[in-house]
């Protein structure tokens, strides 16, 4: 799926060490099905958190990034430390994204490092959005921490989801917007309740939302001083406007590990955050840049990475033009000329390289032929192709694209049941540890090399510290694989 500058949200999660900030993005992810299963920070199987010593501290060190479509919008998700250790992972993601989203923990309330991040914020002209996480903890209190906010923030600071929590833990979430009510089942999903009856605060707080939107334009203005009330259309776009110039910062709250209003979140970001050309920070020579995926090529690297079985990996946020493997750039630091390698995606990352190199290189040499009539120049450069494809896709994946993997874990049978449902069949072998003696069952399982990065997946939410050990096959035969061919044996 294409997103054009319009449709997309780069957004970066920052706060306070330990506000949730990486929980929440766990809980962004699975919400909008880009995950299947939903991590925990505590057992070190979050997206986010990868790295082993961020696994082991349970604490981010380093800046991640993710992505998730959300009502046909393409949300970046930066994740960015919040110990002040690692407070450089912070400017990094700052730098690529429009808005920031500052997670606040419900029962902690404002910190250090909650002011620090509205305050970088702010002074880099970036929209901001609160968000009071952690509401299934114990003695949160969002109204308390909706207090400090307005004392520390100033009147900006603009209730969009509030919890309804009168006789202890939530009951419901309730969207100040539509004026609708709604309890989450231990799944997450919502169903619309009745409006607390007798609740003046949140009167209140829809009263002071429709005053900071009457103050973003004169009509708004006028309506509001004429009684009238404003449609959820014209609220929506007086928050959103309010955003974009820093005079509202809209506040939302949910509850990360039950994902109870999560989706009203998700619903906040795309519908009230700016998009990049809204924003239209970034700048040449002192021209701003319009994102124009037609115009050349202009990007920046925000980040890089030394990783010691790939190398140098750098990220990039596109301004103006595209982005593809294997063409070359200029260096404007530098002036030398740069040859992009494997772009790194998300999704398919299995796709050989050979053959997307090949693909296009074919098209341009078959439409030359046509119109030159070079018909044996255009055959011979066609095998050329074809044969440095397949030794590309030789180097990087191997010559067949089977494989065979020894799977040891502890938790073998959910191990078992999650290969299962990706229809592959598994074979029980029983081991032994040499130096322990305990008994240990052995996966086998044979599969194609585009399963090896959902398999991966899955082995690191069930069991991070299981033994994958990936070996090539020459050939498979049988179901689900190569056919026994009768003149061959």
């Amino acid at each position: 799926m294409t997103f054009t500058a319009d449709k997309i949200r780069n957004i970066l999660l920052a706060g306070h060490g330990g506000s949730g900030k990486t929980a929440l993005a766990e809980a962004m992810l699975f919400k909008s099905g880009a995950t299947e299963r939903m991590g925990n920070t505590n057992e070190g199987s979050t997206v986010s958190d990868f790295d082993p010593e961020e696994i082991r501290r349970k604490i981010s060190i380093n800046t991640s990034l993710a992505a998730t479509v959300w009502q046909d919008t393409r949300i970046n998700i930066i994740d960015a430390p919040g110990q002040f250790d690692f407070i450089g992972g912070m400017y990094e993601g700052i730098r690529a994204a429009e808005s920031v989203v500052i997670t606040v923990n419900g029962k902690d309330g404002v910190c250090p490092g909650t002011i620090k991040a509205y305050n970088l914020a702010a002074g880099q002209n970036k929209a901001r959005m609160l968000a009071v996480t952690c509401m299934e903890v114990e003695n949160s209190d969002f109204y308390k921490v909706h207090t400090q906010l307005k004392t520390v923030f100033g009147p900006s600071v603009c209730p969009i989801v509030v919890p309804y929590d009168k006789n202890g833990p939530v009951e419901a979430y309730i969207n100040l917007l539509t004026m609708k009510a709604y309890k989450y089942d231990s799944k997450g999903v919502p169903t619309e309740v009745p409006m607390p009856a007798s609740e003046n605060r949140i009167a209140g707080l829809r009263a002071s939302m429709a005053e900071a939107v009457a103050e973003t334009n004169e009509e708004f203005m006028e309506k509001f001083f004429s009684g009238e009330d404003f449609t959820h259309d014209e609220l929506v776009k007086g928050i959103h406007d309010g955003v974009a110039s820093g005079a509202i910062t809209p506040l939302v709250c949910c509850a990360n590990d039950t994902l109870s209003g999560v989706d009203m979140l998700l619903d906040a970001v795309v519908s009230m955050l700016p998009s990049p050309n809204e924003r239209k920070l970034e700048s040449l020579d002192g021209v701003t840049l319009d994102y124009d995926e037609n115009k050349p090529l202009k990007a920046f690297v925000f980040k890089t990475v030394a990783d010691p079985f790939v190398g140098k990996i750098s990220m990039l946020k596109i301004v103006q033009g595209k982005l593809t493997a294997g063409v070359s750039a200029v260096n404007a630091t530098t002036g030398e000329t740069v040859r992009i390698g494997k772009l790194l995606k998300l999704k398919f990352p299995w796709l050989p390289i050979g053959k997307l190199v090949m693909i296009p290189d074919m098209v341009v040499v078959i439409l030359a032929a046509v119109v030159f009539g070079t018909v044996n120049a255009a055959l011979y450069g066609l095998i050329q192709m074809y044969l440095l494809s397949k030794v590309m896709d030789m180097i990087l994946y191997g010559w067949d694209t089977s494989r065979v993997a020894y799977i040891i874990t502890d938790r073998w049978e959910e191990t078992v049941q999650g290969l299962l449902d990706m229809n592959r069949g598994v074979t029980l072998l029983q081991g032994k540890g040499a130096y322990t003696g305990a008994e240990k069952q052995v996966l086998l399982v044979a599969f194609r090399q585009r399963e090896i990065v959902p398999i991966k997946r899955m082995l690191r939410e069930i069991d991070p510290k299981a033994f994958f050990i990936v070996c090539d096959a020459h050939e498979i035969l049988g179901e689900g694989f190569g056919d026994y061919q009768k003149e061959e044996i």
